[in-house]
Order: C-alpha cells, then sequence, then structure tokens
C-alpha cells in the first residue's frame, strides 16, 4: 500500500462510520468537530486493526490524528519502521 492508499481506506471509514461525505485530507477533524474524544479511540483501534500495526501511548497524539493527511503518514512511517 500507498500514502493514497493509506488515505482511502481511512477516508472510506470516515464516510461509513460518521456519515460525513465531504472531507479534505488535511482538514483537521477535532477542530471542525467532525470527530469527539470518543471516536478518536475508535480510530485508532481502526488504524491498528486495518494497517496491522501497533499505536503506542506516546503515539496516541492529536498531531498523529487530526486528520486523513496526518493519519496516512503516521501509519506509513509505523509500516516502514518494520521493514
Amino acid at each position: 500500500m500507498n500514502n493514497l492508499d493509506y488515505k482511502n481506506e481511512i477516508r472510506n471509514y470516515l464516510k461509513e462510520t460518521i456519515k460525513v461525505t465531504d472531507i479534505d485530507d488535511e482538514e483537521n477533524l477535532f477542530e471542525k468537530g467532525i470527530v469527539k474524544s470518543l471516536f478518536a479511540l475508535q480510530l485508532v483501534t481502526f488504524v491498528e486493526d486495518t494497517f496491522q500495526i501497533r499505536v503506542e501511548n506516546f503515539e496516541m497524539d492529536l498531531v498523529n490524528f487530526c486528520s486523513i493527511e496526518e493519519m496516512a503518514k503516521f501509519v506509513k512511517s509505523k509500516k516502514q519502521a518494520v521493514q
């Protein structure tokens, strides 16, 4: 998978789960109110399960999960670290 694949997976999950139809890759999901704190935990679980990575406690930072772009970068970096 590449960065675009990661973005598409994340975008599709958000669209299906929270019924948002239009999300920019760089849009801050927390500032826009699209994602609330409880859903953030579901988002971490989705990322771990879908991309088969482990999100460590210190990585559970809004910076890594604030947008589709940042989540895709985070997943890419985690995948590259294990190769």
